[in-house]
Formats: structure tokens, sequence, C-alpha cells
């Protein structure tokens, strides 16, 4: 079974790390198109990093990079107690 590892990014994270989350983007037009239909740029993935629900704050927010076995193959973006409380809201890139 190949190993997963999650790493948390934010808008402040290094460089290397913005541009992973920004390949994964990239390399996922069929998601966008379904899901508005802008294409994914460096603004869109800012954007996913800064969106937060009101009544939210950044602890409350993971979003992170997964890798497989070493090799970033997506995103995750969970808001916890969102929309409830003892309750997560999943995004996925």
């Amino acid at each position: 079974m190949k190993e997963l590892e999650f790493v948390k990014i934010n808008v402040n994270s290094e460089e290397y790390l913005i541009q992973q989350a920004l390949n994964i983007y990239l390399s996922n037009p069929d998601y966008f198109e379904l899901s508005g239909g802008n294409r994914p740029n460096r603004d869109t993935l800012m954007e996913s990093l800064r969106a937060l629900p009101e009544k939210l704050s950044y602890d409350d927010k993971a979003f992170e990079i997964i890798y497989r076995d070493g090799e970033p193959i997506g995103i995750v973006d969970i808001l916890d107690s969102y929309p409830e409380k003892m309750t997560s809201f999943i995004g996925l890139s």
C-alpha cells in the first residue's frame, strides 16, 4: 500500500508548496470547468486558501496537499464545525 502524507498550507506558505498546489489545480481543468467554468490559476488558488465562511476562523480550516510516496496528488480543504457543530465540510481538488 502506498503511503499518504498531508501537508497543511496557507497564503504564507513557502513558494514551492504554493507552486505544488497550483500544479495540482492546473492538472485538473475538468474539475474547475464543472465547478464554475473558470480555468485555475494562482489567483484561484489564493482565493481557495483565503475562503472561509462567516463565524469560522483559520484555525477551523485545513487546506492540505496530499502526497503519495512523496508525490503531490491532490488537495483537500476541510472546514471543521461547518455547516454545523460536530460536522466537517470537505472540499476536493
